[in-house]
């Protein structure tokens, strides 16, 4: 999970700046076995449903690529887009919204054999919700 959420936090995926962190999670959703589907919301940005499994329900994960602009850089002692970890807790732009989240479902669904899931991943949270 830390080196996931390591490597998430790199991305400056402040929005509408998703490409890096959309084309990352599309690779890594497929080697834990999702078919990925894009979504086009503009030229260069689109949100990723993926799919395992089969059935007449599913469970769903969502969550969103986008993170805030650094209002004031000043305020942080450690670098945004580097993890610092701790004792229990995780530094880093998006950390706890929504990299953390998305991690966490990304981890457990790795785990989880059977069943029909999907998972969500939008753009433009930050904005208007259009990615949704």
């Amino acid at each position: 999970m830390r080196e996931l959420m390591s490597r998430l936090v790199l991305f400056r995926s402040i929005y509408p700046h998703e490409q890096g962190i959309s084309t990352f999670l599309v690779r890594y959703l497929r080697t834990i076995g999702f078919k990925v589907e894009t979504v086009p919301i503009s030229k260069s940005r689109k949100s990723l449903l993926a799919t395992r499994g089969k059935g007449l329900k599913s469970l769903l994960f969502y969550g969103y690529m986008d993170t805030v602009a650094i209002a004031h850089p000043s305020d942080w002692i450690t670098d945004p887009f580097v993890l610092h970890v701790k004792g229990n807790n995780a530094y880093g732009l998006g950390a706890y919204d929504m990299i953390g989240g998305i991690v966490a479902f990304c981890e457990a669904l790795s785990h989880v054999r059977g069943g029909y899931m999907k998972i969500l991943l939008a753009v433009d949270e930050e904005n208007i919700l259009q990615g949704a």
